[in-house]
């Protein structure tokens, strides 16, 4: 017989948990589901199908990398009362600590897994209080650099990064600087400190202004950001030992929501527009999404629902097609490099 005991089970579980968790708080640290929905809905908007594609892709191998650590996570969390443990000599539906002592790789196994309980706690601590810190902003102008430093994206974006950030956040500087007539005021990462914590989930529209005026756009769906960071946090629940938590991740993912705060820069026939439509499309796209899950609920032997599955997919084809707004509009009003247009000529005298 294989030998398969608490040490061996226990480090598995904890690997794959490990993995778990650490994705999630890249995820979560970062708002990398967010960052890569916007980039995917700005980069068509404004017709860089390149950076459109990369962003889909980026998407994509997040939303399935999230799947993938999640069944893991799960089988794991299914397993964890589980004390059976096989030796070459036994196997013990629940471990006998009389005979588990009597096998020669006893001492072995008990400290794989004392090794295995403790590393979880090392790892938050390292993580979360020493090495993470808590701003979002800090966070992605480290991934930016890092990017940058690979040569994916060029050497300056960190610096567009730090200024759509100091200038999007101004009013939750818990510190503004002096200006001095004399001194030009420099700005770096360390005046982001305390301005937008990672773990702040309602105010969304701070990322939706960064994200618009990072990414150059103007009439992109921020309804997306909304869904991207319920999916952030919905697909933690893949690693709980039921299956609800993993239908209810899903089922979360499907809600599109309609954002109700719109920035100030945009162009009032942008509100206008998608004050109009966005309700609509939302709903549209909801149920172009729970159709598949519906499929996945009632699906069984010899009942196909390969109907369910390709209505939803063509309803969010159609949907896409027909609201998706591209080239419209202007540069987004108050970009600190474009000025904004002058005010219309006074009328003639009567």
């Amino acid at each position: 017989m294989r030998p398969d005991c608490i040490g061996t089970r226990m480090a598995t579980i904890v690997m794959h948990f490990t993995v778990f968790f650490v994705f999630h708080g890249f995820c979560i640290a970062t708002d990398a589901h967010a960052v890569a929905a916007a980039a995917c809905n700005a980069s068509l908007e404004r017709r860089r199908y390149w950076e459109f594609l990369c962003g889909a892709l980026a998407n994509g191998f997040l939303y399935f990398e999230s799947l993938a650590v999640g069944v893991q996570a799960h089988r794991a969390a299914a397993v964890l009362l589980d004390f059976s443990c096989v030796t070459p000599d036994a196997e013990m539906p629940v471990i006998d600590t009389t005979i588990f002592w009597l096998w020669e790789q006893a001492n072995l196994e008990m400290g794989l897994f004392i090794s295995a309980v403790t590393f979880p706690a090392l790892v938050t601590l390292l993580l979360f209080f020493k090495i993470v810190p808590r701003d979002l902003a800090i966070n992605q102008l480290a991934v930016v650099n890092f990017l940058a430093r690979i040569r994916v994206v060029p050497a300056d974006y960190a610096l567009a990064w730090l200024r759509e950030w100091l200038v999007c956040t101004n009013d939750l500087a818990k510190k503004k600087k002096k200006k001095d007539k004399n001194k030009k005021v420099e700005y770096a990462a360390e005046d982001l400190r305390g301005r937008h914590s990672v773990f702040w989930f309602r105010n969304i529209e701070y990322r939706n202004r960064v994200y618009g005026r990072v990414f150059n756009a103007k009439r992109w769906p921020t309804g997306s950001v909304i869904r991207a960071r319920s999916r952030t946090i919905s697909f933690l629940f893949f690693g709980l030992p039921h299956p609800l938590g993993y239908l209810f991740g899903l089922f979360a993912n499907c809600i599109s929501y309609t954002q109700k705060f719109f920035p100030s820069d945009e162009a009032p026939d942008v509100l206008r527009s998608m004050r109009a439509h966005g309700p609509v499309v939302n709903m549209l796209y909801t149920v172009a999404r729970l159709l598949p899950f519906a499929g996945l609920c009632m699906v069984r032997p010899g009942q196909p629902v390969n109907d369910l599955v390709f209505a939803g997919a063509g309803l969010r084809a159609l949907t896409f097609f027909c609201s998706h707004y591209t080239e419209s509009g202007t540069t987004l009003l108050g970009n600190a490099e474009i000025a904004p247009p002058p005010p219309p000529p006074p009328p003639p005298p009567a």
